[in-house]
């Protein structure tokens, strides 16, 4: 890994955003270096999110814990059992959304700006074997069984894809292939993500995911929202004015939907490496 970008909450300390927007648009695996109060901690990232603004690393998989201090103390702690999706924004904003876990009813949001000492943000470069694009590709059989051969053999994919003005780069959970006894199929389920754009214009946290094909079709699946307790637009003001000032911490309403939405041929960038 190497250091692309580095500040604190007064001033860049080492690089500049460009180099790490770079980073995101070429594929790289990204890490975000954290200095807290107490500790330091490294942060990989699953997926990622961009616009010529700011980059957004996103980890969907943590969960609580037993309390730091207590545990290097050796200390019993009040142990909370919840799940949490972390986004961390390049321009200091740091959002934890807290969902329940084995029942239990926690759902919270927690939007914080320069709780940090720094933030320092790796990349690495990947081997890249192949890039497929599913538009200006599709009539390129060789390329595609490149593609097919290479995932065979155990190579690792991401996928850029557009939505609502943000470019994501996702990892797959799961691959399809020669479904049916199609050679020339391809399919991937991918690690969720929040929809970015529904957080900066709609104070929305949407949890979607997607599946997508060889051909560039999408279907996105919308499983939770989470949104603010509030209906007047007063309200929505003060909320916006803390959220960009200072950060928020707040319990959301959550409501479980089921809902897709389906794209057809779409510009989707597939990365072996």
């Amino acid at each position: 890994m190497k250091l692309v970008y580095s500040y604190n909450s007064e001033d860049i300390i080492f690089g500049k955003y460009e180099n790490l927007l770079n980073a995101a648009k070429s594929f790289s695996d990204i890490k975000i270096g954290l200095g807290a109060k107490n500790f330091e901690e490294i942060i990989p990232f699953v997926n990622i999110a961009y616009t010529d603004d700011y980059v957004v690393g996103i980890n969907p998989y943590h969960s609580s814990s037993e309390s730091l201090n207590s545990f290097h103390n050796n200390q019993l702690s009040k142990y909370k059992n919840f799940n949490c999706f972390f986004l961390y924004y390049s321009n200091l904003k740091y959002i934890n959304l807290r969902s329940s876990q084995n029942s239990e009813v926690h759902n919270e949001i927690g939007i914080n700006k320069n709780i940090y000492t720094y933030y320092n943000w790796h990349e690495k470069n990947l081997d890249n074997k192949l890039r497929y694009n599913s538009i200006k590709d599709r009539d390129d059989t060789k390329k595609f069984e490149k593609l097919i051969d290479g995932i065979h053999k155990g190579y690792d994919l991401k996928i850029r894809l557009s939505l609502n003005g943000v470019t994501y780069i996702l990892v797959p959970t799961i691959k399809y292939y020669n479904f049916d006894n199609n050679q020339k199929s391809l399919s991937i389920k991918t690690h969720p993500f929040i929809d970015i754009s529904e957080i900066e214009k709609n104070n929305k946290f949407i949890y979607k995911e997607c599946l997508i094909d060889i051909c560039g079709n999408v279907s996105i699946l919308q499983s939770k929202e989470y949104f603010p307790h509030y209906k007047k637009f007063f309200f929505v003001k003060i909320f916006n004015f803390f959220l960009n000032k200072f950060g928020v911490s707040l319990r959301l309403s959550k409501r479980e939907i089921i809902k897709n939405q389906n794209f057809q041929k779409q510009d989707i960038e597939w990365y072996l490496y």
